[in-house]
């Protein structure tokens, strides 16, 4: 009974990393580029937006 419990209280193994780059554990050396790409497409939508509302705003008959 003790041998079993003891067993059941120690922690599990931690995995060994696949890659390492740069220090960091796992971490792709290829950056991810869409994600700028995602915030840039974003930032212009607001521009946008916000030409849009100034010129529908700005017009008077």
């Amino acid at each position: 009974m003790t041998q079993q419990k003891a067993e059941s209280t120690a922690p599990p193994a931690v995995p060994e990393p696949v890659d390492m780059i740069d220090g960091i554990p796992d971490r792709s050396a290829k950056r991810g580029l869409w994600k700028y790409a995602l915030i840039g497409l974003i930032f212009l939508a607001w521009l946008v937006f916000l030409t849009y509302c100034g010129l529908a705003g700005g017009v008077e008959n």
